[in-house]
C-alpha cells in the first residue's frame, strides 16, 4: 500500500454497498490512500478509522469494476469482508494522514524515535494491533529522544520511590508482627 506513486487527484469516493449494485456518491474531498477518523454506525467490529481503498468489486450489472471504498480497518482493511463505510458514516470522517506520505516503520527502528508529527498509525481490533508509518524521509528525531530518556528516567525515579516507600512499609508491618508474637 506504502508503495503506490501518491495522487494529489481528488476522488470522487463511491461506496457501493446495496445489493443492486446501486452507486452511492459520497462527499468528495479525500485522496487514495487517506486514513480518516469516523463515526461508526455500531461498535462492533468498527474501528472508527478506515481507509481509502481503490480495489476491483464485483458490481451486479456491471461487472468487475475498480472503485474507491472507503474501508474501517477493524480486519486491516485488507479483507474484502471488512465493513465499506455508509454515505452518514463517510459524512463524519475527517483524514489523520495519507499512507502515500508515509514509508511502514522497519523492524529495526524505534517508533517512538522519531518526532510524533513524523508518526502515525492506523489501528485494529480496537487498538490491540497498531500498523506503525513513519513520514517519507524522517530520520530519528534527537530531541524527542532526549526526551523520551528524560521520561523513562523520570519513570525509573518514581518507581524506585514507590519501592522505597513499600519496603519501609513492610519492615515496619513485619516488626509489628515480630512484636506482637513476642510479646513485646
Amino acid at each position: 500500500m506504502t508503495t503506490a506513486k501518491q495522487t494529489d487527484t481528488i476522488l470522487p469516493i463511491a461506496t457501493y454497498w446495496e445489493a443492486d449494485g446501486h452507486q452511492m456518491t459520497a462527499r468528495p474531498g479525500f485522496r487514495d490512500g487517506d486514513v480518516l477518523n469516523y463515526t461508526p454506525s455500531k461498535t462492533v467490529r468498527r474501528e472508527g478509522v478506515a481507509v481509502i481503498m481503490n480495489r476491483q468489486r464485483f458490481i451486479p450489472g456491471r461487472g468487475t469494476q475498480t472503485v474507491n471504498d472507503v474501508v474501517d480497518t477493524y480486519w486491516n482493511a485488507l479483507n474484502y469482508d471488512s465493513h465499506v463505510l455508509s454515505i452518514q458514516e463517510i459524512d463524519t470522517a475527517s483524514v489523520r494522514f495519507n499512507v502515500h506520505d508515509f514509508r511502514v516503520l522497519e523492524h529495526d527502528e524505534t517508533f517512538a524515535d522519531f518526532h510524533p508529527d513524523d508518526r502515525a498509525t492506523i489501528p485494529s481490533q480496537h487498538g490491540l494491533i497498531l500498523r506503525r508509518f513513519v513520514r517519507l524521509g524522517a530520520a530519528p528525531d534527537l530531541e524527542t529522544k532526549i526526551e523520551n530518556a528524560k521520561q523513562a528516567y523520570d519513570d525509573a525515579v518514581a518507581t524506585t520511590e514507590q519501592a522505597r516507600k513499600a519496603e519501609t512499609r513492610a519492615g515496619l508491618e513485619l516488626e509489628a508482627l515480630i512484636a506482637q508474637r513476642t510479646g513485646a
